[in-house]
């Protein structure tokens, strides 16, 4: 069994601001963007994708990742890539866990939930970060679910899944109550890592110094070496 590091997508991967988009606002913005397919009458984003090739499916997948971070606002913390970059040769699983409820509320279609997560994975991995697998709880903050961050399962289904050793590995949040998630799921105390959102925040509600995700996976690292 191998240990993982769980890192909370938001305030640690991403900032917390991402806006909330609309499958005919993303479709609309598409056909402006993109246009039509040559030598049909069809726009890029409305062209059947199983009768396009595989080099025109890639090309297109990034140009709808590229959309996406346009209009959700999506802002990578650059310190936080930085240090999962680290992880990519170590012997340590990378989960992102994620509430989505929070984008649902907003306005968010649930069928652009998904994509929007694929693209911060696909960012995250273009900057050389892996990402091993990806656990998300889309229920509504208002509706009563266990998988819901800080309840535990999302972390023990993954280390179900994946094989994981709940007792060697970590988590990287910046939020003491989704870090009590870690805490039910069998993470060690000391192995429970509260970061600042992006710098911004300098100390805990304790007061205790808090530190930014290139420092978590060094002391990640360096505790295990």
């Amino acid at each position: 069994m191998r240990p993982a590091v769980f890192v909370n997508r938001e305030n640690v991967l991403v900032h917390p601001d991402l806006r909330p988009i609309g499958l005919s606002e993303f479709a609309a913005a598409a056909r402006k963007r993109y246009g039509y397919k040559p030598g049909t009458a069809c726009h890029w984003i409305d062209y059947p994708e199983k009768e396009m090739r595989s080099e025109e499916r890639a090309f297109m997948r990034g140009l709808r990742y590229w959309l996406i971070w346009e209009m959700a606002h999506v802002r990578f913390f650059r310190m936080a890539i930085e240090g999962l970059r680290r992880l990519a040769e170590a012997e340590y699983l990378v989960v992102v866990v994620a509430n989505q409820g929070e984008l649902l509320e907003a306005g968010m279609e649930i069928e652009l939930l998904p994509e929007l997560h694929r693209s911060i994975v696909a960012g995250c991995r273009m900057c050389g970060a892996r990402v091993d697998a990806s656990y998300l709880c889309f229920h509504l903050p208002s509706e009563s679910c266990d998988c819901r961050l800080p309840n535990p399962r999302l972390l023990v289904q993954a280390a179900e899944d994946m094989q994981i050793d709940l007792t060697r590995s970590w988590m990287i949040d910046s939020r003491g109550t989704f870090l009590e998630g870690g805490l039910q799921a069998g993470l060690p105390p000391e192995r429970l890592i509260r970061v600042n959102e992006g710098g911004d925040e300098q100390h805990g509600e304790f007061g205790e110094p808090l530190c930014d995700a290139w420092y978590a996976v060094n002391r990640i690292l360096g505790d295990d070496v």
